[in-house]
């Protein structure tokens, strides 16, 4: 793997601290939480659309993005 490539763009041992994220401050916690939701909603919605005239099967966000 090249040093500038990543597999993911977190350590996935860094997983079971995720929701410890606002302990040391809530108010900001609040706010990356609410982003946090925001972003991932458009991409629900984007996928909602791309997949209403599609047949039952299988898909990932992969398919939605053209990946």
């Amino acid at each position: 793997m090249e040093p500038s490539r990543l597999e993911t763009y977190y350590k996935p041992q860094h997983l079971a601290d995720f929701g410890k994220i606002a302990e040391g401050s809530p108010d900001l916690g609040k706010k990356f939480f609410d982003y946090y939701a925001a972003v991932f909603a458009d991409g629900a919605l984007a996928a909602a659309l791309w997949v209403a005239d599609k047949p039952p099967g299988l898909y990932s966000m992969r398919h939605v993005v053209g990946l």
